[in-house]
């Protein structure tokens, strides 16, 4: 009982205690807390005091998982001018969207030296850590993203794209 103790109480300040029923926090919880956290959730409880660090809201939640979305490379805007097929593109939501990977599809195995080394940024962040594999005779090349909130735009940017076309398609997820 101790450890379950222990952990609770490193784990209290992220449970959302509020959104328990009134008489499981009590019958079931309240014992595990020290005093100062379980007199601040019983005064929300009786008198609808927010104390200081307690979590009241509900969490929202993920949207219903999108269906990937996918564009020719020279569709994408080009933010910056230029018309370089390596120019960056940035991509534009129109409601900010939970992105966790980007893909590249490139030509043939033949048609391509190595693929070029690209880069994803979004909300503030760059990532770059790649990964290819053969898919239908063609590269894929795919960026796996972390964010912790929606983005509702994000920047590719090739680099490297010596003696190789850009790629061909691009998907979001």
């Amino acid at each position: 009982v101790d450890r379950k103790v222990a952990i609770l109480r490193l784990i209290s300040p992220h449970i959302r205690f509020t959104q328990m029923s009134k008489d499981f926090f009590v019958d079931r919880v309240r014992k595990y807390l020290n005093r100062e956290e379980s007199d601040a959730i019983t005064d929300y409880f009786l008198l609808g005091r927010q104390a200081d660090g307690l979590l009241i809201n509900q969490r929202v939640g993920l949207d219903p998982k999108i269906e990937p979305m996918t564009w020719n490379w020279h569709e994408i805007p080009i933010p910056w001018g230029g018309d370089l097929p390596e120019n960056p593109r940035k991509v534009t939501f129109e409601k900010a969207a939970w992105v966790t990977k980007v893909e590249l599809i490139f030509g043939s195995w033949d048609d391509v030296d190595e693929p070029p080394t690209w880069y994803v940024s979004a909300a503030g962040h760059t990532f770059q850590e790649r990964t290819c594999e053969l898919e239908n005779d063609k590269i894929k090349s795919v960026i796996d993203i972390s964010l912790q909130d929606p983005c509702d735009e994000l920047i590719i940017e090739l680099s490297g794209m010596v003696g190789n076309d850009p790629p061909e398609t691009v998907r979001i997820h």
